[in-house]
């Protein structure tokens, strides 16, 4: 689940924001394709599975599963890697 984040759209791009003290700290700003924002959203308001994030995506969007788990795979690690995902 992303606790404490939310998605702004600054000049037409989906930002994950981490919350800053102060300054605005421009490392801790994400620019998210709308697929990513969807999927950080649902986690913004639930904690899923990665096959429910899978049947959420396909649900939204249309497109293959296999590509789908990969390119969600490879989301979620990022997300993890930057200490987003908690």
């Amino acid at each position: 689940m992303i606790h404490g984040r939310k998605i702004a759209d600054i000049a037409g791009q989906n930002v994950l924001m981490a919350p800053a003290i102060g300054d605005i700290d421009y490392s801790k700003m994400l620019v998210l394709s709308e697929s990513a924002a969807f999927v950080a959203q649902r986690l913004m308001e639930e904690t899923l599975s990665f096959d429910e994030l899978v049947n959420s995506l396909l649900q939204e969007y249309e497109a293959d599963e296999a590509v789908v788990r990969q390119e969600l795979a490879g989301l979620l690690k990022q997300l993890r890697q930057l200490n987003v995902l908690v």
